[in-house]
């Protein structure tokens, strides 16, 4: 199955939430994932954030539970100044399986980084 069809089935299950969007550079991402967490933690809001690099291109990406509409709004409106884009069906395993891992830790807010490459 492709990794669209796999993608729009996630988004298909009860009260599931997933967009991604990728970048041209860094810093564009990396303004938008700053937004996307700082209204996600204003809400108090049942999703992750994640800000990665895909082939060497920047991606940002939300998912978890739907937000309420008004907050749905807002990160349709962060996540537009990128171009919208479907993750490959190992990539969202992987990302899913992070989430999982932060929500049962039972801690409010989990925010890690990993090692920047020299490429990036």
């Amino acid at each position: 199955m492709p990794s669209g069809e796999r993608e729009h089935r996630y988004e298909q299950e009860p009260n599931a939430y997933l967009k991604c969007a990728r970048f041209p550079d860094a810093e564009s991402a990396g303004a938008v994932y700053d937004a996307v967490q700082e209204a996600i933690f204003a809400s108090q809001s049942e999703l992750s954030c994640f800000r990665f690099q895909l082939n060497e291109v920047w991606h940002d990406a939300v998912l978890g539970q739907a937000p309420p509409s008004d907050l749905g709004h807002r990160l349709d409106t962060l996540l537009s100044s990128g171009e919208p884009t479907a993750l490959p069906a190992e990539v969202l395993r992987y990302l899913k399986a992070r989430r999982a891992e932060a929500v049962a830790s039972g801690l409010p807010w989990i925010e890690r980084h990993l090692p920047r490459s020299d490429k990036g």
